[in-house]
């Protein structure tokens, strides 16, 4: 075996004008799905093709940048939502999404979106971003007989100078949710992981499979551990008992307000849902928590479940 013949090597990755230095491996699966033909005197027969797509797994690496790109599912500085429920998540003209390797390769997917967010994470002794997932399909309005029309490879040379490091944000976190105390400050014990939850549903056509996903769902959630919270203002917040707290009640609450040095979250009507006590010597009391983001209106106007700020 001759050794320059086994490829390996780091990359990075571009689309829509951003560009993603990784903070791990960047995985590519692609995938040929298919039918079984069968017949009752021999069973499978046949197996048939039904779609092609691509699916590119990544962490950032932790630059706090690109937040458009990485969340066009919510809104970014509180602008309009770029891509709401019932739209389709591939833009009219076909966005690449490009692997750059170190080596000199390029490998382009001609038509991406986002369809898994990653999870932000707040404190000072993480880096900002869990991992993150493109799903790629096919140039629009182009047969799988026309050679890329997935995908290309190609020889580059490498050249970029985008790295960073000063942008790799690890910064504690402070919180405010509602106007009472103690929750209107709050601390955490490991900061916060907010997470955007998406469903989709794929447009099929006989000829091409799929060609189009529409956004079909999207819900935010945040966890942390407070501290400085007692074991009944946590009761207190769960709302699971007493006055105007019944079977069937709205979730909806104040909106809960996570603010690094660089950045802010802003979770929209955010209820707390989830939580518990721990007992040890040593053993913090209060345990992790969760509150769920719920729909808001201003003005009649539906609000974004979040709002990423720079």
């Amino acid at each position: 075996m001759q050794r320059s013949t086994i490829l390996r090597g780091p990359a990075i990755v571009t689309f829509n004008g951003a560009t993603f230095w990784t903070k791990g491996d960047i995985k590519v699966a692609i995938n040929l799905d298919s039918f079984e033909v069968d017949s009752s005197a021999y069973g499978k027969v046949d197996e048939r093709t039904t779609q092609r797509r691509a699916e590119v797994s990544f962490e950032p690496v932790g630059e706090w940048e690109n937040l458009s790109q990485l969340f066009p599912y919510v809104s970014i500085n509180s602008a309009p939502v770029a891509i709401g429920i019932g739209v389709s998540i591939f833009t009219a003209s076909d966005l690449p999404l490009v692997i750059k390797t170190l080596d000199g390769k390029t490998i382009t997917f001609k038509a991406a979106a986002i369809t898994k967010c990653p999870d932000i994470i707040l404190s000072a002794t993480k880096t900002r971003w869990g991992e993150c997932t493109f799903t790629c399909i096919g140039s629009d309005n182009t047969a799988w007989t026309v050679a890329d029309s997935l995908a290309a490879v190609a020889s580059v040379a490498f050249s970029d100078t985008s790295f960073d490091p000063a942008a790799i944000k690890t910064e504690p976190v402070t919180a405010a949710w509602g106007g009472s105390s103690p929750w209107n400050s709050f601390q955490t014990a490991e900061g916060f992981v907010v997470s955007t939850e998406l469903g989709f549903q794929n447009i099929e056509i006989d000829t091409d499979g799929l060609v189009d996903m529409t956004l079909s769902k999207i819900a935010v959630r945040a966890k942390a551990r407070p501290v400085g919270i007692t074991e009944a203002q946590l009761l207190t917040a769960l709302n699971i008992q007493g006055a105007g707290n019944a079977r069937g009640k709205s979730l909806s609450g104040a909106d809960l307000v996570i603010t690094p040095t660089t950045g802010v979250i802003t979770v929209k009507g955010a209820a707390l849902h989830m939580g518990g006590y721990e007992f040890g010597a040593a053993t913090l009391r209060i345990g992790e928590v969760e509150w769920v983001a719920t729909r808001t209106l201003s003005v009649g106007v539906v609000q974004p479940l979040m709002i990423v700020g720079s």
